[in-house]
């Protein structure tokens, strides 16, 4: 192995060449001592970036196969703080909640981490968002979906994480679930189910001099949000129903086993659930 000073980026400091003269693949470690490792590359032969290297304050490790030469580039220095996620926000939605932020590209950052809280609970861990490329100093928009949102009153923050650990949290945003009264999902079951899963849910009076009374929309979406099977469409009056999904969509095509959602939709009321299908 050999270290030089970088010439094409001064910013990295360093050129390290690791070159396995051996017969087989091994995994290596370098450490460097004396000094913190602020940051480090995969580099070309030309000293361009080609892709990440697992390092922490003080190494570099890395699989090398068989006379096979990597070049890594390596800036040194005590690291500096990256900035938390900016701009949080949070809307209800028929699928959820919608989370927005904007953040800036950081080469230290690995992604981040939505955590929620439910009526002044503990934070949990319920998504992660990686961070998107950029070019340093550059603003990105950030937008995430809570596709299980449980009732009650939620807090939301986004953890930005750093690839040696750290956290910087942002600012907390608010947001209350709760279906309306006398409209709703009451649940469905079996759940998971192997075949037929079975929606209940209530829907409200309407006036009785209504003229055009409102639909009532039961529908199949998967988790990207696309629509797998509209179960109901009719206006109904008030009270409480049943209806069965047979694991179909609108083509009468047999779907694959996985998380779908059931959202019930009444005017600009919503209600939304989670069903496991087995197959």
């Amino acid at each position: 192995w050999s270290l030089k000073p970088a010439e094409e980026d001064p910013a990295r400091q360093l050129v390290a060449r690791v070159w396995n003269l051996g017969t087989a693949p091994c995994s290596f470690r370098m450490q460097i001592k004396g000094a913190e490792i602020r940051e480090a590359v995969c580099l070309s032969h030309i000293e361009t970036p080609t892709g990440d290297v697992n390092w922490d304050r003080h190494s570099i490790a890395s699989p090398i196969n068989q006379q096979q030469l990597l070049t890594f580039g390596i800036a040194l220095g005590a690291q500096s703080g990256f900035s938390p996620a900016q701009e949080l926000e949070a809307t209800l939605e028929a699928f959820g909640v919608q989370l927005r932020w904007r953040a800036l590209y950081d080469r230290m950052v690995k992604g981040f981490r939505v955590e929620r809280s439910v009526s002044d609970s503990g934070f949990e861990d319920v998504g992660f968002v990686p961070q998107a490329e950029g070019v340093p100093g550059e603003w990105t928009l950030y937008v995430w979906r809570d596709m299980q949102v449980p009732n009650g009153k939620l807090c939301y923050r986004v953890a930005t994480c750093g690839k040696d650990g750290r956290v910087q949290y942002s600012q907390a945003v608010f947001i209350t679930h709760v279906p309306p009264a006398g409209f709703g999902l009451r649940g469905c079951f079996p759940n998971p189910s192997p075949g037929d899963l079975h929606a209940t849910f209530v829907v409200p009076d309407q006036p009785a001099d209504t003229l055009f009374p409102q639909a009532t929309v039961l529908a199949v979406y998967d988790v990207q949000g696309r629509l797998v099977r509209t179960l109901l469409n009719k206006a109904l009056p008030g009270g409480s129903y049943t209806a069965a999904w047979d694991g179909q969509d609108d083509h009468g095509n047999g779907v694959s086993s996985g998380v779908y959602l059931c959202v019930l939709r009444h005017g600009t009321k919503s209600d939304v659930r989670r069903m496991v299908l087995l197959r």
